[in-house]
């Protein structure tokens, strides 16, 4: 897997999510933050994104062996209470 791009994670949520609307895309000082509201079963469920660019790594976790070259974009979904 290569970088990933504010762009291309954009598109796969929309293809994904037709309902969802982007509510914030900006540059933060540990990355790219990426904000969708998408509809969700109890209301609307924010959908976060924090894109890095980093490499994983060595983490120490024994299924990285393989993936130290790969990247990483962390996820979060936010469920209103």
């Amino acid at each position: 897997m290569g970088l990933c791009y504010p762009a291309q994670i954009s598109a796969a949520v929309l293809r994904a999510c037709p309902d969802a609307r982007k509510l914030e895309s900006f540059e933060a000082p540990t990355g790219h933050y990426l904000r969708f509201a998408v509809p969700g079963k109890l209301g609307v469920d924010n959908l976060e994104f924090l894109i890095r660019n980093e490499g994983v790594g060595d983490r120490g976790w024994e299924g990285d062996a393989k993936s130290v070259n790969d990247w990483l974009v962390g996820c979060e979904v936010c469920i209103p209470s």
